[in-house]
């Protein structure tokens, strides 16, 4: 089993976090710096693989995930921006392999923005979820939910071009929230990896690693 990372900056993605941050305190200067902790970090403990190019065009932020989950179905699908301080342990006998459940957290108000904008949205109980997994790790062992997420985000894709103006956060739904729904639907086993004991990592998530005073914050680590 490997880590399958690839980085490609994708300016949707850019243009909403320097809108969210003010151009005043946004750069992405760091983000290739981070890039290379990242991997740094999982070959002293993992065998990696980088990819340095993929032909998939780019509507959000996971689409390059459910590629790669299709090219790559027995490795760890891994985001750019996490730093590891040990060896992962991952533990056997779950249906799926993530970061974190933001909903074990107090959940940003921007996922209730999400939320309004879908509120049309022809699934039932979509939102009735106690999970809303961070995909920053995905690996499906199980592949029944796997075909079924395959199936589901394609269809929310569909949908949200079909109904609702482009917005680079939809990706939250489309890649996430869509999971958790399987989740709690289906009643398959997460497992977050966050929550293992003995797992130490930084996943430096959304708009943390735009800011213009990010070194300040991962300084400790270069």
């Amino acid at each position: 089993m490997k880590f399958i990372f690839y980085y490609k900056e994708q300016e949707s993605v850019l243009s909403w976090h320097k809108n969210r941050l003010t151009e005043d305190n946004f750069t992405f200067k760091h983000i290739p710096r981070l890039f290379e902790l990242t991997k740094q970090s999982f070959s002293k403990y993992h065998q990696i693989e980088v990819l340095e190019n993929l032909d998939v065009k780019f509507t959000y932020l996971d689409d390059y995930k459910v590629k790669l989950i299709e090219l790559y179905p027995n490795d760890i699908i891994t985001d750019p921006d996490i730093v590891l301080r040990k060896k992962l342990n991952i533990p056997p006998d779950f249906d799926v392999y993530i970061d974190r459940n933001h909903f074990r957290k107090v959940v940003k108000s921007s996922y209730y923005g999400l939320f309004e904008r879908y509120k049309q949205l022809p699934v039932d109980n979509f939102f009735q979820t106690k999970h809303h997994p961070n995909v920053g790790f995905l690996y499906f062992k199980n592949l029944e939910l796997k075909e079924k997420y395959l199936t589901l985000y394609y269809k929310l894709k569909d949908w949200t071009y079909n109904n609702l103006e482009f917005n680079a956060s939809d990706s939250t739904i489309i890649g996430q929230q869509s999971l958790g729904y399987l989740i709690n639907e289906y009643n398959y086993k997460p497992c977050y990896l966050n929550e293992v004991i003995g797992n130490d990592y930084s996943h430096y998530i959304g708009d943390i690693k735009y800011k213009l005073n990010f070194k300040q914050i991962y300084k400790s680590i270069i």
